[in-house]
């Protein structure tokens, strides 16, 4: 039976300990490396816990969900700030134009090297 992958936002990884959540916040939210999350959450051989942790597919999916949820969190606050910089009047032309090209990236209206993105020119032709 072959492997499906996930489609949509990703689902809360089953319930972790107080340590392995210490340790996912550590890692994600505090950016520590897995050794010193590992001491963070309170593992007394943090080397060997770290390892363990990095290769528990739990642990990974925590990761990945608090991760998301982050980025999700944030997204309108750097929307909010490309816009007050394309709004700018005061900015320079080149931190506006920056700024547009970003935002026009994130909304998947154009790809990296500054053409229209495929999806945009898919979507203006249905």
């Amino acid at each position: 039976m072959p492997v499906r992958k996930q489609v949509g936002p990703p689902r809360m990884p089953l319930p972790l300990t107080a340590m392995q959540a210490t340790y996912v916040h550590a890692r994600v939210v505090r950016g520590l490396a897995p050794t010193q999350a590992a001491e963070a959450a309170g593992y007394s051989s943090a080397k060997v816990n770290a390892w363990q942790l990095e290769h528990n597919p739990t642990i990974h999916a925590a990761i990945r969900f608090e991760t998301i949820r982050i980025i999700e969190n944030n997204a309108n606050v750097a929307l909010r700030c490309l816009a007050s910089v394309m709004e700018d009047t005061d900015a320079p032309a080149s931190a506006r134009v920056s700024a547009a090209k970003t935002w026009l990236q994130a909304s998947n209206l154009l790809d990296r090297r500054g053409g229209r993105s495929r999806t945009r020119a898919r979507i203006s032709r249905s």
